[in-house]
């Protein structure tokens, strides 16, 4: 019996003895290799979608400007997306002249010449040269124009730029037209015959 006390005892020194030796020793635990990973490659992205801008239309300065001679009425149409507000045709001497007006709600405004089927000239009236276009459309305006009187003497009278203005030559006949139209339907219009105003009529005053 007490043999075997003694070789327990014996067993458990041993095991204490070897547990302290390792604690002792310099030498550094054995450690597990890291495992590298590969980073992760980006994902990858679609290009964002680009859109092409779409054409203005409608009653703008813009508009206005991308209207160029030549023009037949009908790509005016389109291009401008509304119904003209006003016509108005006329002819002399086998040359036929159309005017037409596009207004919008905002008192804006263009007015392209039409000879011959083709835009000769393009106006574009905004909402402060329209309310001049009204302030000078006048009966008394009107009477102090009279035939003979040259292309500038007709703009001093006027006071404010016209909003069409078209000149030809017909038969070898210096022909010009200067139209004062407002978005109330009043208007003016006067026609040169080698630089001397020939006729000139009035709507609405």
């Amino acid at each position: 019996m007490k043999l075997k006390n003694t070789l327990v005892m014996s067993g458990a020194a041993l095991a204490l003895t070897a547990i302290f030796a390792g604690c002792g020793t310099n030498e550094a635990p054995a450690t597990v290799p890291a495992v590298m990973t590969e980073p992760a490659a980006p994902a990858a992205t679609e290009p964002a979608a680009t859109t092409e801008p779409e054409a203005e239309s409608g009653i703008s300065r813009a508009v206005a400007d991308s209207i160029t001679d030549g023009m037949t009425k009908d790509e005016v149409q389109a291009l401008i997306g509304l119904t003209p507000s006003s016509t108005t045709e006329s002819e002399f001497m086998g040359t036929t002249t159309e005017m037409v007006q596009w207004l919008d709600g905002l008192h804006n405004s263009i007015t392209v010449m039409f000879t011959n089927g083709e835009a000769s000239s393009v106006t574009f009236m905004d909402l402060t040269t329209m309310a001049a276009i009204r302030e000078a459309l006048t009966t008394e305006h009107f009477e102090q124009l009279s035939n003979g009187m040259t292309v500038d003497e007709v703009r001093n009278v006027m006071g404010v730029a016209p909003t069409s203005e078209t000149s030809m030559d017909i038969a070898g006949t210096e022909m010009a037209t200067l139209m004062w139209v407002a978005d109330d339907g009043r208007g003016i219009t006067v026609t040169f015959m080698n630089g001397e105003a020939s006729s000139i009529t009035q709507i609405g005053l």
